[in-house]
């Protein structure tokens, strides 16, 4: 039989476990409640979020973590907003670049209290996995493979890609859609940065469909329009 101790740890143990699966909030849903100033790293509430906060305050609560190796402890400042609470890097992150960051958000100086743009970069980190015959591989995580794609490709940092995402709103520059487009694992595709096969210039950021056609079409705008003019004929009944 369960003791009172075990059964509450339990129920603690199961809300936890309910609020990590609980959804990331969107940039609209975020912004419109907090301000974020990158040049000083400060949160403000933009309107009331209960009876003791309110609009015009400072956003956030200072928590203190001891790490389990080093025994050094390090202060940072969360976030709890619509029952979730959030890490105040990843919510600067999220506010300055339109995206939720895909890792881990390091300081630049060690300062865990410095949330000014400039200090937060992501980590570059691999992931480390042991075989069944004992040996150790490390595998290039996905946003370090993107941040190697795009250097190498366009001459585009993830910063500078996410910066683009935010100016479009998360939307292809043709169709004006979010990418719906699933590759071969059920993952949403990433926007496809799109650009010139003749001068190598970056154009912008387009969905899978859209990059496609201007992929097939070879870029060609006579086919473009001829494709247009297309539709638009054996639509003209409609």
């Amino acid at each position: 039989m369960l003791t009172f101790n075990k059964l509450l740890g339990t129920f603690r143990m199961s809300l936890k476990e309910d609020n990590m699966k609980l959804q990331e909030l969107s940039y609209d849903e975020v912004s419109e409640a907090i301000a974020y100033d990158p040049e000083t790293g400060a949160f403000i509430w933009k309107k009331d979020v209960s009876k003791s906060i309110k609009k015009g305050v400072a956003a956030g609560t200072v928590k203190s973590t001891r790490h389990r190796t080093t025994g050094q402890t390090k202060s940072y400042l969360y976030i709890r907003y619509k029952d979730r609470e959030m890490v105040a890097s990843r919510v600067a992150w999220m506010l300055h670049y339109g995206v939720w960051p895909d890792r881990s958000v390091m300081f630049v100086d060690g300062d865990t209290t410095n949330l000014k743009v400039s200090n937060l970069r992501l980590s570059d980190s691999t992931t480390r996995t042991i075989g069944p015959d004992g040996r150790v591989s490390s595998k290039m995580s996905r946003e370090k493979q993107r941040h190697y794609g795009l250097k190498r490709y366009y001459g585009l940092s993830l910063n500078d890609y996410a910066e683009m995402y935010r100016v479009q709103d998360g939307k292809c520059g043709i169709c004006k859609l979010p990418e719906k487009d699933k590759d071969r694992h059920g993952n949403v595709r990433v926007l496809a940065v799109d650009h010139c096969h003749k001068t190598g210039s970056v154009r912008e950021l387009l969905c899978y469909s859209c990059n496609s056609m201007l992929g097939q079409a070879r870029d060609n705008i006579e086919v473009l329009l001829a494709g247009a003019d297309y539709i638009r004929k054996h639509s003209a009944g409609e």
